[in-house]
């Protein structure tokens, strides 16, 4: 739903507008790089207008293999996950725990199992892979795992590009978009760049007093 939504150029042109430059190129360029800046900001939390899901097919492992599989690129961070029998419907959910409790608590690899009793994440950022334990062998209980997650806001990179956010969620981008814009225009301590982010810290806290979401706990 972001048929309202604005264009980057159109943001962009908009944002420069508010120093005098919405015909210069420079400021727009700039208005951009504000723009992201913004993104990034609000990127530092999860959203419910970013939850997603992708499902996961399980497979036996060979001997000594960990169960372990890539989620997508754009996963952020984990929310829920649920079991799905072989017509695709939910049935059952499966716990999540951070990869240090099962560390401490189930260190051995040596189990097996045709049904996961938890799952976890090594490293998101880098191996954007999914582990469940036990090891899986045999004939799945369950075929496949429904991971519910949050990506990230997308950063608007062509000129006909708009936010993937509600409208009045990148109304709020906007502003601290301007805040940031005329920070770099006049200063941070100038009038209008101290007023900008103030207006931009209340949009931000009425959206986010309705949009924020927060991750999966054990």
């Amino acid at each position: 739903q972001t048929s309202n939504n604005r264009t980057l150029e159109t943001l962009a042109r908009e944002i420069a507008d508010h120093d005098a430059g919405g015909n210069s190129q420079v400021r727009r360029d700039r208005a951009k790089e504000s723009i992201r800046d913004a993104v990034r900001e609000f990127n530092d939390v999860m959203w419910t207008f970013c939850r997603v899901t992708t499902d996961i097919t399980l497979a036996a492992t060979a001997d000594g293999d960990l169960a372990e599989f890539d989620l997508p690129t754009n996963f952020r961070s984990n929310l829920r996950a649920v079991f799905l029998d072989s017509s695709g419907r939910e049935v059952e959910a499966l716990p999540y725990v951070p990869v240090e409790e099962k560390l401490k608590g189930w260190p051995q690899e040596q189990s097996t199992t045709n049904k996961p009793q938890v799952y976890m994440a090594f490293n998101i950022h880098t191996q954007g892979k999914v582990r469940y334990w036990p090891r899986l062998i045999g004939t799945f209980t369950w075929p496949k795992v429904r991971h519910y997650y949050f990506r990230r806001i997308v950063h608007p990179t062509g000129p006909d590009d708009v936010l993937n956010v509600p409208e009045e969620v990148e109304n709020a981008i906007f502003k601290l978009a301007i805040a940031n814009f005329l920070a770099k225009q006049l200063g941070p301590a100038s009038p209008n760049a101290r007023a900008a982010k103030a207006e931009a810290d209340e949009a931000r806290l009425r959206v986010q007093r309705e949009h924020r979401d927060f991750g999966d706990i054990y």
